[in-house]
C-alpha cells in the first residue's frame, strides 16, 4: 500500500513539474494588443507662416531639416489623446513605449509617459527603435514617378535614381545624445537597427521596419508604439494584418486617418493566439469627438 502511494506521489510530482516547466518554457500567450500612435502636430504642418519661418532660421533646422519638434498645438493634442485613450484601455497591461528616435516622436513619447504617470503612477520606460524612424526612401514606394520636383520639402542630400540619400539620423539623434536630452529612456535597451546604420535602398528601410515590428511583437504581449504616418504606419499595418499592398488600401488608410497631415491618430490591433493580427480600430484622431463613440464602433474593443 505504501509502495503504491509512493508511486502515485512520484507520478503526481512528475506531472506537476512537467506542467510547470511547460508554462514557463512555452508560455501560452493571451490575446495581444498593439496601439500605434502617430506623433503630434509638427512645425512644417503649422498654419502659422511666421512660426514656420522662424523655425527655418534655427540651428537645428539647418543641421537636420527632417527632424522637427512638436508645435504647442501638437503637445496639447497628444496630451488630450492620451487622457481619452486611458479611459478605454488597461494601461497596466503595457510596460514600454517603443519610439522612433525622431524628435517629434520622442516629444510625443515623453508627453505620453508623463500623462500615464500622472493618472496611474505607472512608469512606461521609452525604448528607442531606429527601425521605426521615417525615411525619405519610403517615398520611392509611395509617390509615383518620384522626382525632385514632386518632393515638396527641401531636404539636404543628393538625389540619385529618384531617391534622396539624406542623413535623417544625424549625431543629435544618436542614442548617446538622445539619452542626455530626454528623461525616462530605457538605457539598457539595444535597438534592432543601429543608430549609425544608413540604408541605401528602400527595401532595406522596409526590412529594418518589419524586423523591428516583428521583434517587438514577439517579445511583448502588449505593445505601444509611437511612430510616423506614411510608410512606417502603412507597412506596420500590412505586416501585422498580412494584407497585400495596393493603392486602394493605401488611399483608404490615408482617408481613415484624416489625411497625410493628420497627426496624433491612434490605431489599435489585436491578435488572438495562433491567429493573425486584426485592425480592430482604424487610424483615427480621438480628440475630434468623444473617444467612447469612436471606440464603440469596434465591438471587440
Amino acid at each position: 500500500m505504501q509502495k503504491n502511494n509512493l508511486i502515485l506521489s512520484l507520478l503526481f510530482l512528475t506531472f506537476v513539474s512537467l506542467v510547470t516547466f511547460n508554462c514557463f518554457a512555452f508560455p501560452q500567450h493571451a490575446t495581444q494588443e498593439l496601439i500605434y500612435i502617430r506623433h503630434g502636430h509638427r512645425i512644417s504642418y503649422s498654419d502659422n507662416k511666421q512660426e514656420r519661418e522662424n523655425y527655418k532660421k534655427t540651428t537645428r533646422h539647418k543641421e537636420n531639416p527632417f527632424d522637427e519638434p512638436l508645435t504647442e498645438k501638437g503637445r496639447k493634442e497628444i496630451k488630450q489623446t492620451v487622457i481619452k485613450l486611458l479611459d478605454k484601455i488597461d494601461i497596466n497591461k503595457y510596460n514600454y513605449i517603443y519610439s522612433s528616435p525622431m524628435s517629434r516622436c520622442l516629444d510625443t513619447s515623453q508627453i505620453i509617459f508623463d500623462e500615464i504617470y500622472k493618472k496611474t503612477g505607472k512608469k512606461l520606460k521609452i525604448r528607442i527603435e531606429y527601425g521605426l524612424a521615417e525615411s525619405s526612401r519610403f517615398y520611392r514606394l509611395f509617390i509615383p514617378n518620384f522626382s525632385k520636383e514632386s518632393f515638396t520639402i527641401n531636404y539636404t542630400g543628393e538625389y540619385y535614381d529618384g531617391v534622396i540619400f539624406d542623413s535623417v539620423i544625424d549625431k543629435e539623434l544618436y542614442f548617446s545624445n538622445i539619452i542626455k536630452r530626454y528623461q525616462n529612456i530605457d538605457p539598457n535597451y539595444i535597438s534592432y537597427t543601429s543608430d549609425k546604420e544608413i540604408f541605401q535602398h528602400p527595401d532595406d528601410v522596409i526590412h529594418s521596419l518589419i524586423g523591428t515590428v516583428k521583434r517587438i511583437t514577439n517579445e511583448n504581449e502588449n505593445i505601444l508604439i509611437v511612430g510616423h504616418g506614411a510608410g512606417p504606419y502603412l507597412h506596420t499595418h500590412l505586416y501585422l494584418t498580412q494584407e497585400k499592398h495596393n493603392s486602394i488600401k493605401q488611399i483608404k488608410l490615408v482617408i481613415e486617418s484624416g489625411g497625410s497631415k493628420t497627426t496624433s491618430f491612434v490605431s489599435i490591433f489585436r491578435k488572438k493566439p495562433k491567429k493573425i493580427w486584426e485592425n480592430i480600430f482604424s487610424p483615427k484622431k480621438l480628440i475630434k469627438s468623444s473617444v467612447s463613440k469612436e471606440l464603440k464602433i469596434n465591438k471587440n474593443f
